[in-house]
């Protein structure tokens, strides 16, 4: 209330990359935002596992027009090797359900994972063109500390920032 009425605002970016994560919270906030009518542009993060056609009604009904995934990689074997959770068909559901709320799609990938190679890269950039999002971001590969990428890299020997703690 205090942003719409006071400042006027109708473009809020949701920060929380884990936006999506429960239902019920997700459903709770966008009906108490839709009751209020403030017709917002709202730009959110959701998984593909977590995101159901109720939620995704619920945020457009919010006014979230713009979700942004992390698909990572259009690659069965990578996606399986990362422990993702879900599967390529299960992005492509979620596109289409996207896309049907009228729901505009921000696409999330990363190269260089442990099994990627030529033809995995090829695989991703086929989900892209296929996904079609709005826009998309591209990342490399990073062993952060902490990360279980981290600790593969460890055990292997593999180059990692000198500033990094080993």
């Amino acid at each position: 209330d205090w942003l719409v009425h006071t400042h006027g605002i109708r473009n809020i970016k949701i920060m929380d990359e884990m936006f999506g994560l429960h239902e019920k919270r997700v459903a709770a906030l966008c009906d108490a935002i839709a009751e209020r009518q403030y017709d917002l542009n709202i730009w959110a993060y959701a998984r593909v596992n977590t995101v159901t056609p109720s939620m995704l009604q619920k945020m457009k009904q919010a006014g979230i027009h713009w979700i942004a995934y992390g698909f990572e990689s259009g690659s069965k074997r990578v996606i399986e090797n990362v422990e993702k959770g879900y599967s390529i068909d299960a992005v492509k559901q979620v596109v289409r359900q996207t896309y049907d709320n009228g729901i505009h799609i921000g696409a999330n990938y990363i190269f260089g994972l442990p099994e990627d190679d030529y033809a995995s890269m090829n695989e991703t950039l086929q989900l892209m063109l296929d996904i079609n999002a709005e826009w998309a971001n591209i990342y490399s590969a990073m062993a952060y500390p902490g990360s279980r990428l981290f600790e593969t890299a460890i055990a292997n020997n593999w180059s990692l920032p000198e500033t990094w703690p080993r």
